[in-house]
């Protein structure tokens, strides 16, 4: 993590990093969490609808008090 020198600019940026948990959280109070989980086992090569995800997003810190993630629903319809 030193090497990559990602605490150099976090008030001015956005950063997406893709790591397992307990590795990069320290580095800013204020994140959205993006967890995608999918169902175990089944053909690896399936069809995207056929091996569906479940996305959950959660706002850590103050910048994401109030936010309205109503806006984030997918209609079914």
């Amino acid at each position: 993590m030193e090497d990559l020198d990602l605490d150099v600019s976090l008030p001015e940026s956005v950063i997406v990093v893709e790591w397992g948990e307990g590795r990069v959280e320290e580095l800013s109070d204020s994140r959205l969490e993006v967890r995608i989980e999918r169902a175990l086992g089944g053909d690896a090569l399936a069809a995207d609808d056929a091996d569906p995800r479940t996305v959950t997003l959660t706002g850590l810190g103050e910048r994401w008090n109030g936010v309205d993630w109503g806006l984030l629903v997918a209609d079914p319809a």
